[in-house]
């Protein structure tokens, strides 16, 4: 490439994105002054900034649709509550004390909680495996064959 039978170039893969300074570092000791050393960082700051845009987009992404389920739920337990108002007025005139009506509600909240978390995470986990096992086949539009995502083959 440079016009030598010599290696111009050495690539290491590391496990970890976050042992890319100090092999750096290490390597450019190791080889001394008169060789370049370049992070991948260095040699596609474009990449660089794309993973660092898509970190932070995530971020956005899940707070966003963090408050939207903080909507959700506190609109299911309103319209449950104003839907049983004759009723726990009822409890209340039987001699129930509010504490007891609101850690009723609260209970029926966190019970409501606990199963839409467990049928969520075994659907979830269902579909994990099963894209871990036989893959996912993502059709393109007019492409008939199927497609790798994820670094997972079909």
């Amino acid at each position: 490439m440079l016009g030598t039978n010599a290696p111009n170039e050495i690539v290491i893969r590391l496990d970890s994105m976050h042992d890319v300074d100090a092999l750096r570092g290490e390597v450019a000791n190791l080889v001394g002054p008169g060789v370049a050393v370049h992070s991948w960082a260095e040699r596609d700051p474009t990449l660089a900034g794309m993973i660092e845009l898509t970190r932070s987009s995530r971020a956005v992404f899940f707070a966003i649709l963090g408050f939207l389920i903080i909507l959700s739920v506190a609109n299911a337990t309103l319209m449950s509550v104003l839907e049983r108002v004759k009723e726990f007025g009822v409890m209340l005139a039987l001699g129930v004390r509010r504490t007891r009506l609101f850690s009723l509600v609260m209970t029926e909240v966190a019970l409501l909680g606990l199963v839409s978390v467990g049928v969520g995470a075994a659907l979830g986990t269902g579909l994990e495996i099963f894209g871990r096992v036989h893959g996912w086949p993502w059709y393109l539009r007019g492409n008939t064959r199927r497609t790798e995502c994820g670094g997972i083959r079909p």
